[in-house]
């Protein structure tokens, strides 16, 4: 295992034993895990989960960690000219904002920390390798059931190349979340 492998695979562990060891709250819906549609800067698959840690009728925070994969290029959808570019996979850890979770649909914000990989020919960085940076993002979720919530998301990250003392890269990214709690 590589390097950045093995930071990754130590990150991940961390991530997972940090959510594991949070007390929820004495609610139903204390702890949550969800997939997602992910589009930008390839198409792909996210997974996440989530464990609240405050909430009143205003609003509901929790800690979130979420994992993407994107290996299908998007030239299908939007064709500019660029080679098809390599997978792209990313770690986020942060935490969620939820506004009115009592009501059937609420407004949502994410904020944190990301990690990504971007294979050969990446499309947005133009640089292939590991970046790490910040991301935020707002969402819209409707409640289909007590336990069941779907809706999109807009997420912008800044990041910077590990090792590189160069420029910032801003990363646009489109999420459609299937969220269930339990």
């Amino acid at each position: 295992m590589s390097v950045p492998q093995s930071r990754a695979a130590v990150i991940g562990m961390l991530l997972a034993f940090g959510l594991v060891g949070c007390k929820g709250l004495d609610t139903q819906d204390d702890l949550s895990v969800g997939a997602s549609f992910s589009a930008l800067p390839n198409l792909g698959l996210a997974v996440a989960a989530t464990q609240v840690f405050e909430s009143d009728d205003a609003r509901a925070w929790a800690f979130e960690i979420e994992a993407t994969h994107q290996p299908w290029d998007d030239e299908g959808l939007a064709r500019d000219g660029n080679p098809a570019a390599g997978p792209w996979t990313q770690f986020q850890v942060g935490t969620k904002r939820v506004s009115q979770p009592s009501e059937r649909r609420h407004s949502t914000r994410r904020y944190g920390l990301t990690w990504f990989r971007a294979g050969d020919d990446p499309n947005i960085v133009q640089d292939a390798g590991d970046y790490i940076g910040l991301y935020t993002s707002m969402g819209f979720e409707s409640d289909f059931s007590e336990t069941l919530s779907m809706g999109p998301e807009f997420t912008l990250m800044v990041a910077q190349m590990e090792g590189d003392t160069g420029g910032l890269v801003v990363v646009p990214q489109l999420n459609w979340h299937l969220n269930w709690g339990f």
